[in-house]
């Protein structure tokens, strides 16, 4: 099996609520939920901060489910024993412990450090699907050990049928 850290990005993009994410974005990020959910493993934080911040970015349980809604509301009740949470200890400073000091004076995304905390703490790959802080950022990550799948690719400008 697999395993999987998803960004929010990847959920969102599933449930493509504004029509505006390139159709191949949005099948790429659609299939690696289902895959996730099929055949892989999903790492979370054990505090819930990943499951907190799925929730703040517009994906929920109730309505008319999407992809994305869907995934969010499997891994919140851990479908088929596939969810799997992770102590990730933060210092003093509300860093991760996990999260190596070169990643944190790049000034990556504080909000994005508790995935990579539980990727490295789990041994997983991150999937993005759109979020430029993974892109700009990927050579002080992968020379931490961040592994990264841009479902979405690397170029920004492919992402949304309007650029």
């Amino acid at each position: 099996m697999t395993n999987f850290v998803i960004d929010t990005n990847v959920p969102v993009i599933a449930n493509n609520l504004s029509g505006e994410a390139n159709p191949d974005c949005v099948i790429s990020a659609t299939i690696t939920l289902h895959e996730a959910i099929s055949n892989g493993i999903i790492f979370l934080d054990d505090a819930g901060e990943i499951l907190k911040e799925y929730r703040r970015q517009r994906l929920n349980f109730s309505g008319r489910p999407r992809v994305g809604d869907r995934f969010f509301r499997l891994v919140a009740r851990n479908y088929g024993g596939k969810v799997r949470r992770i102590s990730v200890k933060k210092r003093g400073d509300g860093e991760y412990e996990d999260v190596p000091q070169a990643i944190i004076d790049s000034g990556f995304d504080r909000s994005d450090r508790k995935f990579i905390a539980v990727a490295l703490k789990s041994g997983s790959k991150i999937h993005v699907a759109t979020d430029s802080d993974w892109v700009e950022q990927e050579s002080v990550l992968e020379e931490n050990g961040v592994e990264i799948v841009f479902l979405c690719g690397r170029d920004k400008s492919q992402w949304y049928l309007d650029n």
